[in-house]
């Protein structure tokens, strides 16, 4: 008569030990992240949408560069990808004039990015430049495997964009 609930009783010990394990991955998951101080005012100005555990996913997406002296992007043509500008200034250059300079925390080539055309200045680093690099394919990855990522990403994009519109326009 006892060997006759063994059966259930490793059938619920099973589902018990199914259960913990899944409830431990799910703490685990949401486990407070910590954002490294290099880059926390790189995600505070940023990426402040986006959670911490999602930035660092994206962030890791991205290859570090470096390069000097160097075109970035060239007017007229497509992207490889986007940048984030980390150390250095790069100069953008519209017509053969200067019209701003890239710092750290800005992108590069965002404009192409969000409109899939080709780039619309020059911009060359000056000195040594230190970026981060996501490619165009990668990206267009992430809007399908993570489509919140990328809408925050958009967001940061959209953000920046502002930013660089207000610098620009000439004071009254």
């Amino acid at each position: 008569m006892l060997l006759d609930h063994v059966p259930t009783q490793l059938w619920n010990g099973l589902f018990l030990l199914i259960n913990a394990i899944m409830i431990g991955r799910i703490l685990w998951e949401r486990r407070p992240i910590a954002i490294s101080p290099e880059l926390a005012d790189i995600y505070e100005a940023t990426f402040r949408s986006m959670t911490p555990r999602d930035f660092l996913a994206f962030w890791e997406m991205g290859i570090p560069c470096r390069v000097e002296d160097e075109q970035l992007v060239e007017q007229g043509r497509m992207p490889d990808g986007l940048q984030l500008v980390l150390e250095g200034v790069a100069e953008v250059h519209r017509e053969g004039k200067h019209v701003a300079n890239i710092e750290r925390g800005t992108f590069v080539a965002e404009m192409s990015f969000l409109t899939g055309k080709p780039a619309n200045a020059n911009v060359c680093a000056k000195g040594p430049v230190t970026f981060v690099s996501w490619n165009r394919r990668k990206l267009a990855m992430l809007s399908a495997v993570h489509p919140t990522v990328y809408l925050e990403l958009q967001k940061a994009l959209g953000r920046d964009l502002s930013r660089k519109a207000i610098e620009e326009r000439p004071e009254a």
